[in-house]
């Protein structure tokens, strides 16, 4: 299946849309003939329209209009199983992925060997820290190469060798890259230092909201902030969180668009109560 065609909604609308009428239901259409035969297997990339992140689903040319206003490509999706169908369901919910493919809106969230691509090497045998672990190795000031020599450290490791203060400083004033890697290094012990940075995106918003180790207290914050909170990706992180209490998740509701209240009461990704309370504001 090397061949592949793209979907990409226009925006968080059409998105709806398209998930509402034909991806849930197992079938896409695209506005592109393409080359390849009828009953032909081929990749189908379906483009998130908020923060450009991409699933790809595995699907099957099923016909192909080459006039007209309805000219494009009919596809089955090929859910092998219904774990298939459950994470197109938790994609189009808002799951944030971690997926150096996935763009973020005008600048990307890397992964750490992006953003350090001489991490490997420097780095002692041991294994890693886990992600949040405060007392990862600090490490020296410089880093070994494979013959013996020693050479500047890399950016993780100059993070990791930051005291406490130094890394809040940097969480609520540092740039894209250094707040994504201060995320992946340490975690929990820093997501309200990044909230505080004027300069925080909404999808780094939406990683933070979708945690289930992150405190009510701090989602809570997210879902007081209408400028966060109005945003769909947000919304639907939060949305998806256990841990967001029964107000918070009263106060997103009110605020979400009908159609796609109609999705959240049949989408099992998102919690009984936050299906339950959906439910009952389309049937007041």
């Amino acid at each position: 299946m090397g061949c592949e065609v793209i979907l990409s909604p226009a925006s968080d609308a059409e998105f709806t849309r398209e998930y509402e009428t034909n991806l849930r239901h197992g079938r896409a259409f695209v506005r592109v003939v393409v080359e390849q035969e009828l009953l032909s297997d081929m990749t189908l990339v379906v483009v998130r329209p908020f923060d450009d992140a991409r699933i790809t689903c595995a699907v099957r040319v099923v016909m192909k209009l080459e006039g007209g206003p309805m000219c494009g490509t009919a596809l089955e999706l090929r859910f092998d199983d219904e774990a298939e169908r459950a994470r197109l369901a938790r994609f189009f919910a808002g799951e944030v992925l971690d997926n150096p493919a996935a763009h973020i809106d005008e600048a990307d969230l890397p992964d750490l060997d992006d953003l350090a691509p001489s991490a490997t090497s420097a780095a002692p045998a041991s294994e890693p820290p886990e992600e949040g672990d405060e007392d990862a190795d600090e490490g020296d000031e410089t880093a070994e190469d494979e013959d013996g020599s020693r050479g500047p450290q890399s950016p993780i490791a100059r993070l990791r060798k930051l005291g406490m203060a130094e890394r809040i400083r940097l969480a609520r004033d540092g740039h894209l890259e250094e707040r994504v890697m201060l995320e992946r290094l340490f975690g929990k012990s820093l997501w309200e230092e990044l909230l505080r940075n004027p300069q925080i995106t909404v999808p780094e918003v939406a990683r933070i909201a979708a945690k289930g180790t992150a405190p009510r207290i701090l989602l809570e914050q997210i879902v007081d902030n209408p400028a966060w909170s109005r945003q769909s990706i947000v919304r639907r992180a939060l949305l998806t969180n256990p841990r967001v209490s029964p107000d918070g998740i009263q106060k997103l509701l009110r605020g979400t668009p009908k159609p796609e209240l109609k999705l959240i009461v049949h989408t099992a990704a998102y919690p009984a109560l936050v299906r339950a309370s959906a439910r009952k504001l389309l049937d007041p």
